[in-house]
């Protein structure tokens, strides 16, 4: 369903990196705690080979 409400801010204020958490390089989080990162886990039931667990959102600048 289509509203005609107006767009809002999509201007930049910042650049972010996104790195994905595979089950290969999910040992050790400590590495990522910071306050320029954003952890999201996905809290899946087990831990596959090359399967995606979460993600990490770093701000750049």
């Amino acid at each position: 369903m289509y509203y005609r409400l107006p767009f809002g801010d999509v201007s930049i204020s910042s650049s972010w990196e996104m790195i994905n958490l595979l089950s290969e390089n999910f040992s050790d989080l400590t590495k990522y705690y910071s306050e320029k990162n954003k952890i999201y886990l996905y809290n899946k039931n087990g831990i596959k080979t090359k399967r995606k667990l979460g993600h990490i959102n770093r701000l750049i600048n």
